[in-house]
């Protein structure tokens, strides 16, 4: 992940709160929350209106701003036992998020670069 300030110091951003684990932004029309613990950093993105969700290009863009060129960030699609659903996930209001993972002890495996 990116430092704070090099986050910051991109275009289109704010800081609109500070914790001890990470921070939330406002970048264009969303809401991002940094959190980085239990070796993994952990990012989240919400439309600042509840207008829409983020579409790829959007999540594309969210992963440049926040992790460098060589980090591998992914959306996560657990298995029906271990999936949080929104009602327990602190999503308040029907307000949909999409969330991007990195562990930090870890390199996530990437698929076979033939089938791409």
């Amino acid at each position: 992940m990116k430092t704070k300030t090099e986050i910051i110091n991109q275009s289109n951003v704010k800081i609109i709160k500070e914790a001890e684990d990470g921070f939330a932004l406002i970048w264009l029309d969303w809401i991002v929350i940094l959190s980085n613990g239990g070796n993994w950093e952990h990012v989240s993105i919400s439309n600042k209106n509840r207008k829409r969700m983020p579409d790829w290009q959007t999540m594309q863009k969210l992963k440049q701003l926040i992790f460098k060129p060589d980090e591998t960030a992914m959306q996560l699609h657990p298995a029906d036992d271990d999936y949080i659903s929104p009602a327990t996930d602190g999503i308040k209001n029907g307000v949909e998020v999409l969330h991007l993972w990195r562990p930090t002890k870890t390199t996530i495996p990437l698929q076979p670069k033939e089938f791409v």
